[in-house]
């Protein structure tokens, strides 16, 4: 029987490896053109950006990122999938998703910043994975040719297609204006037969990368979706509230990834608060009762 006890229990055990493993990892090294190869807690090896400062520091000292979505990976993503990562940075995700896949699923990551871009691509060859991994530096929205990226100078996971200059001030940085290829999930994954897990971060243009997937997400009856949902990104709430009730209305159920990495119901009214991100799960199984 599972009682909070054992769950606490399993918990405990689960950061006892994690320290442990920590105290094993190799220094990080320095390899010249702000760029660090380190070794995470999961033992990947991973190749970051000296001059970020929004993950690089994290994954330095700590060797984990969002561990709750590292969790839900574990749970929900199996062999032989089809998976989109939309938003991979430099890969931390994308080894986890490429690792639960195997040789017989199939991954695209898609990184908007030619920088972490080119970073992503060397992470996942360096660690085998390249066989059934598709890096892909392409910006992702609602429509395909080109576009203009915001790059962050030190924030560089915070680079989005919507930010501003006064974005930038409240981050206390900069940012240099890049043209990007840009495409839509419709159009790269055309010969796709269906899509298994979708995962979108994508510092508010979520919502363009969900509409111009529609028809991959119509024939996906089982796709699972994990979508950083921050309502600060919307120009208005009511905008944001519409966005999550098209997709119950689509069908969709809609859950909540807790600290822990498992899921909770979530009502569109508790996730409209503009001071939080919260990471959402929309998926056609009903949750249980």
């Amino acid at each position: 029987m599972l009682s909070a006890q054992n769950v606490g229990s399993r918990h405990l055990i689960r950061a006892a490896r994690r320290f442990f493993a920590a105290l094993r990892r190799p220094d990080p090294i320095y390899l010249g053109d702000y760029t660090i190869l380190t070794r995470t807690a999961h033992g990947f090896k991973l190749f970051l950006d000296s001059r970020d400062v929004s993950l690089a520091p994290h994954i330095l000292l700590d060797g984990v990122w969002e561990p709750a979505v590292t969790r839900f990976i574990d749970a929900r993503v199996r062999p032989g999938m089809r998976v989109v990562e939309v938003g991979s940075n430099v890969g931390y995700h994308s080894l986890h998703l490429a690792r639960r896949i195997g040789p017989r699923g199939l991954i695209a990551c898609f990184e908007a910043n030619p920088r972490l871009a080119q970073l992503l691509a060397q992470s996942l060859e360096v660690n085998g994975l390249k066989a059934h991994s598709l890096p892909c530096a392409f910006a992702v929205g609602d429509v395909s040719g080109q576009c203009e990226l915001k790059v962050f100078s030190r924030h560089l996971g915070a680079s989005s297609l919507i930010v501003n200059e006064d974005t930038a001030k409240e981050y206390h940085d900069t940012i240099t204006r890049v043209a990007v290829p840009i495409t839509t999930l419709d159009e790269s994954c055309a010969d796709w037969p269906h899509l298994d897990f979708l995962k979108i971060d994508a510092e508010g243009a979520e919502p363009l990368v969900m509409a111009g997937a529609k028809g991959l997400i119509s024939r996906s009856p089982n796709l699972e979706i994990l979508l950083e949902f921050g309502p600060a990104f919307w120009p208005f709430l009511e905008a944001a509230r519409a966005f999550l009730q098209g997709w119950l209305d689509e069908g969709f159920h809609l859950q909540r990834l807790t600290p822990q990495g498992a899921v909770e119901p979530a009502r569109i009214d508790d996730l409209l608060d503009p001071t939080r991100i919260a990471e959402i799960v929309l998926t056609r199984r009903a949750p249980p009762a």
